[in-house]
């Protein structure tokens, strides 16, 4: 698989920037419990970020099996898809009852954020559909990493 390299890439990244975004939320915390809105979104960082070292290591281990390299890539974007869906809508379940409803990201940002969630959503059916493979899918993974920055970005430029 020629997409090993930038996937073992990734999850490395997307670890080290999991790890760091913990070590500053406790050091943001510093012994305080973090109000639901900041909590709520210190949480979506941290999944965000560990569910990319998760999905750029899925294709690998599906690889290690066998299976054609187009059937790795549907297989895998079908996990990662379904599991991304189902974060989502509990995401925004949890979201619908915060006081600030998630205004705390500037229109642009919450614009930015929806525009990446529905572009990885499109991707992934362009993989399941046959177009694209480990490229495209490497791009899912970027988007999903790309939020978890955005948002803590907002988050660190608030705080601070």
């Amino acid at each position: 698989m020629q997409e090993e390299a930038i996937l073992i890439g990734i999850s490395q990244l997307a670890a080290v920037f999991s790890g760091f975004i913990a070590m500053f939320i406790a050091f943001v915390q510093a012994g305080e419990k973090l109000p639901p809105n900041d909590g709520f979104r210190a949480r979506i960082i941290i999944f965000s970020s560990f569910a990319v070292v998760l999905a750029s290591l899925l294709p690998l281990v599906i690889a290690q099996y066998g299976v054609s390299a187009a059937l790795v890539w549907r297989i895998a974007t079908a996990i990662y898809l379904a599991f991304g869906i189902v974060i989502t809508v509990d995401l925004y379940r949890r979201l619908a009852g915060m006081p600030d409803k998630g205004k705390s990201l500037p229109l642009v940002g919450r614009i930015a954020t929806r525009i990446v969630t529905l572009a990885m959503f499109f991707l992934g059916i362009a993989i399941l559909a046959g177009f694209g493979g480990g490229k495209v899918y490497i791009t899912m993974l970027v988007c999903n990493l790309s939020l978890a920055a955005m948002s803590f970005t907002a988050f660190a430029v608030e705080r601070f």
